[in-house]
C-alpha cells in the first residue's frame, strides 16, 4: 500500500511537468532557458542578455563550458560571480553571470529579472506565497515547463518552493511569475532554484533581485565602454591617428619656423652691403661728372683766354719800324 501511494504521488508530480513539444504552442519563455555545463555535468541557465546567462554559482567550474539553447551552442568566455558586485557575498555568492561568444539573446529573446523596469515587483513580506512556474533540464525528462508551483519568500535573498526538481540539471531553473493587464502580459524571473529535489521538503532558491542589479551594472559598462575607452578598440584607433598626425605636422612646422629666422638674419647684412655698394657707385659717378665738368671749364677757360688774347692783338696798332 505504501509503495502504491509513492507511485501515485510520483505520477502526480510527473503529470505537472509538461513536455515542450506536447504543448499546443510551446511558450516563448521556454526558448529563453538553456543548459549550462559540459559533457560531465550541467545545470539550467536563463538567458538574461544578448550574450549573458544567469546560473547558480555552484554550477560554474574551471575548464571549458558551453550554453546550449534551442540546438545552438555558445561558448562561455567570461564569468561574473556575485562577489564581484556584492563584496559581502560568501563563497562567491548564490549566482553567476556568464558571458557568451554568441548573441543567443538576440536570437531567442531574454527574460527580465525581478527589479527590472518590466518587472517592478517588491518581495518584502516574509513568508509571502506566490504562484510560479518553472522550466528546467532535469535528467530523465525532456526539457519541460512545470506549472502550478508555489514559491515562498524567506528573506530578501532566499525563497523556498515546491516545484518538481532534481539534484542534477534543475539548479538554475527559473521561478517564473506572469504580470498581466488588460492587453499585455510579462513573464518575470522572481527566483532561481539552487538546491533540493522532489524528495526533499527543503527546496531552496535565490531571489534574483541582487542578480538584476549586478546585470544592470554590467550592461551599463558594456554600453559605455565601446564609445569611450576600450583596450581593443580605442587604443589602436587613437595611437595610429594621433602619432602620424602630430609628429609629421610638428616637425615640419618647427623646420619652417627656424628657416625663415636664419634667412632673415643673413638677409640683413646682405641688404646693408648692397646699399653701401650702391652709394659708393653713386659717389664715383658724381666725382666723374664733377671732373668732366671741371675739365670742360678749364678747356673753355683756356679757349676764352686765347680768344681774348687774339682780340687784343688785333686792336693794338702796329708800330713803324
Amino acid at each position: 500500500m505504501h509503495r502504491l501511494l509513492l507511485l501515485l504521488a510520483g505520477a502526480c508530480v510527473a503529470e505537472m511537468r509538461l513536455r515542450l513539444d506536447a504543448l499546443p504552442v510551446p511558450p516563448a519563455v521556454a526558448r529563453m532557458v538553456g543548459k549550462v555545463g559540459n559533457a560531465a555535468m550541467y545545470c539550467t541557465g536563463i538567458t538574461v542578455g544578448p550574450r549573458m546567462v544567469l546560473t547558480p554559482a555552484a554550477c560554474v567550474h574551471a575548464g571549458f563550458m558551453t550554453y546550449e539553447i534551442n540546438h545552438v551552442i555558445a561558448n562561455v568566455v567570461g564569468v561574473h560571480r556575485q562577489s564581484e558586485f556584492w563584496p559581502d557575498a560568501t563563497d562567491g555568492g548564490d549566482y553567476a553571470l556568464l558571458d557568451l561568444d554568441t548573441p543567443v539573446g538576440d536570437l531567442f529573446g531574454t527574460l527580465p529579472l525581478v527589479g527590472a523596469p518590466p518587472c517592478a515587483i517588491t518581495l518584502v513580506a516574509v513568508y509571502t506565497s506566490v504562484s510560479v512556474s518553472t522550466v528546467q533540464f532535469a535528467p530523465g525528462y525532456d526539457p519541460g515547463v512545470q506549472v502550478q508551483c508555489t514559491m515562498k519568500v524567506l528573506s530578501t535573498s532566499r525563497c523556498a518552493h515546491d516545484c518538481d526538481t532534481s539534484t542534477v540539471g534543475s539548479p538554475g531553473a527559473p521561478l517564473l511569475y506572469t504580470l498581466r493587464n488588460a492587453t499585455t502580459s510579462t513573464t518575470c524571473v522572481l527566483g532561481m532554484h539552487l538546491v533540493g529535489d522532489s524528495g526533499s521538503s527543503n527546496r531552496i532558491g535565490s531571489i534574483v533581485a541582487a542578480a538584476n542589479a549586478h546585470l544592470s551594472w554590467l550592461q551599463s559598462i558594456k554600453t559605455t565602454t565601446p564609445t569611450t575607452t576600450t583596450p581593443t578598440t580605442t587604443t589602436p584607433t587613437t595611437t595610429p591617428t594621433t602619432t602620424p598626425t602630430t609628429t609629421p605636422t610638428t616637425t615640419p612646422t618647427t623646420a619652417t619656423t627656424v628657416a625663415p629666422d636664419k634667412n632673415e638674419a643673413t638677409a640683413v647684412p646682405m641688404s646693408n652691403a648692397s646699399s653701401d655698394g650702391s652709394s659708393s657707385a653713386t659717389t664715383i659717378v658724381y666725382v666723374c661728372i664733377a671732373v668732366v665738368l671741371l675739365a670742360w671749364a678749364i678747356v673753355l677757360g683756356c679757349m676764352l683766354r686765347r680768344r681774348l688774347s687774339q682780340q687784343r692783338d688785333l686792336m693794338t696798332p702796329a708800330t713803324a719800324p
